[in-house]
Order: C-alpha cells, then structure tokens, then sequence
C-alpha cells in the first residue's frame, strides 16, 4: 500500500509517504486537516477488490416458473392479489383506450396532411424542413399497416 498526503484546501499531492519506517507525525509536510490518502497496491489488493466484483463466486437463487407461481410472497402474487399494473383489468381497458385515441387522432391528423405542403420533422434533435412528397399508407409500420385511412 502507498501513502500519499493531500493539502486539505487544493487537493494536491504535499507528500508522498513512502518511509515505511517513519511514524506519519516525524513528517515535515504535516500539517492541520490533511488528507491522507491510500492507495492499495500488488497483486493481493487487487484480488481483494476483485473478490467483491465477480460475480461467478456467488451462488445463484434460481426457481423454475411453476415453483414461482404456486408461491404467494413474491411480487407476482403481490401484484395479482392488490390488483396493480398489468394485472388491473380497468388499467388495461383504459391504456387500450388510450391507445385507440391516440390512432384516431393520428389518422384525423394524417387525413389533413396534403403533398405539397411544408413540413419540420426533428432528426437527431435537430430540426430538418422540407416539403411533404408523400401520403399513404406504409407496409412495414406495425400499426400504419393495420389501418388504412387513404
């Protein structure tokens, strides 16, 4: 391990303290406030730091999906039993809802759109403008490609 001390103002190295031997008080560059700072060296430091982030040395919970299920203190069974996210039969209606107003109102959106007219589209968050050259509808656009409003 290596010693370094640190003025306690600019956080510059004062002193490296490489004297084993020495006592850290018989050190001229001492003074109040100083930050001593260690810096862990050779090869067993660095097993010591390595044993906390390999993760291989840790042994694994793991639970099939039929064991998890018949549980009733996890998460899942939390979250059935309160009636919270995905398992809340009106939270689904309502985001279904939400996302079918979101079309309509992109289809009516889509509807005034004209060839010809003057557009800004934002492109790596810079704005690029143009003129609309195209309307209809797009083969390889999940939802555009279930509707077809043109």
């Amino acid at each position: 391990m290596s010693l370094q001390l640190l003025s306690p103002h600019t956080k510059q190295i004062l002193h490296a303290l490489d004297e084993d031997h020495k006592r850290l008080d018989t050190y001229q560059h001492m003074q109040d406030y100083a930050i001593l700072n260690v810096i862990p060296t050779g090869n067993a430091a660095r097993q010591k730091r390595d044993i906390y982030n390999d993760t291989s040395l840790v042994e694994k919970f793991e639970i099939t999906k039929e064991e998890y299920e018949k549980r009733d203190d996890t998460v899942k069974a939390f979250k059935e039993r309160m009636k919270l996210g995905r398992f809340d039969p009106e939270a689904v209606a309502e985001k279904t809802r939400k996302e079918d107003e979101f079309i309509q109102k992109t289809i009516q959106d889509a509807c005034d759109i004209k060839v010809g007219q003057r557009c800004q589209v934002m492109f790596e968050a810079q704005p690029k403008r143009g003129e609309i050259k195209f309307v209809g509808k797009l083969r390889w656009l999940r939802v555009a490609s279930s509707i077809d409003v043109f």
